[in-house]
């Protein structure tokens, strides 16, 4: 069960840091502050979801 926490920690990490990654390479094209953020979450949300998901870790 620790492994999997891990996992999935490990998966959200990085899905958020992609998605922050992802959100501030949008502001030099005229992606405005105020939109980088919620597209960060965003793109985390959704990366964290399919990596707990491909991982294996779908809740029920």
């Amino acid at each position: 069960m620790a492994k999997g926490v891990g996992a999935r920690f490990l998966v959200t990490l990085a899905a958020f840091v992609l998605g922050a990654v992802v959100a501030f390479s949008m502001l030099p094209f005229g992606l405005e502050t105020f939109w980088a953020l919620p597209m960060a979450l965003l793109v985390a949300a959704l990366t964290s979801g399919l990596g707990a998901w491909l991982a294996g870790g779908r809740h029920g």
